[in-house]
């Protein structure tokens, strides 16, 4: 009856590891803050660095609206060692830009900017966001890169 009763305590222990497992992996939409990417640029426009590369920390979040091209390509080498680089300086996954295939073509009021977003959402975001349609993005800033574009990475996306 001992034994039994262990058994019945790791079960129930790895029941509860598991299913705090799933809850940690829901996505937080609360977490993103509504913003324009213009307006996030300005606000990390003021930072320099000495080498040109800024890693901003914060995992500060932002929801933004903006129209999707329907224009895609493999995301540029100099953006994928930035994430690569980020993930290692932020304690994060090493193996995170490896989820980072493609940039997508997006437009705010005027301006255009490619965005990484993770090769699990691409194929959604191609089937679910028509072109020219207004889609929520959630993003996160990472950085300045050497370049001067601010990079950000979508971490989901909302058609409407």
């Amino acid at each position: 009856m001992n034994s039994l009763r262990k058994i019945v305590v790791i079960i129930g222990l790895c029941f509860l590891s598991i299913t705090n497992s799933i809850c940690a992996t829901e996505f937080k939409w609360q977490d993103y803050k509504p913003y324009s990417i213009k307006q996030v640029m300005a606000e990390f426009d003021p930072i320099k660095s000495i080498n040109g590369t800024v890693y901003d920390f914060g995992f500060i979040k932002y929801k933004v609206k903006v129209i999707n091209s329907g224009k895609s390509r493999d995301i540029d080498k100099n953006s994928l060692d930035f994430i690569s680089k980020w993930s290692k300086a932020a304690g994060q996954d090493p193996k995170m830009a490896d989820s980072y295939k493609h940039e997508i073509l997006v437009q705010e009021e005027s301006q255009e900017y490619w965005l990484p977003i993770q090769e699990i959402l691409m194929k959604p975001f191609e089937e679910e966001v028509k072109v020219s349609k207004k889609v929520n993005l959630f993003i996160m800033f990472l950085g300045i890169m050497k370049n001067g574009n601010h990079l950000f990475i979508i971490d989901e996306f909302q058609g409407e």
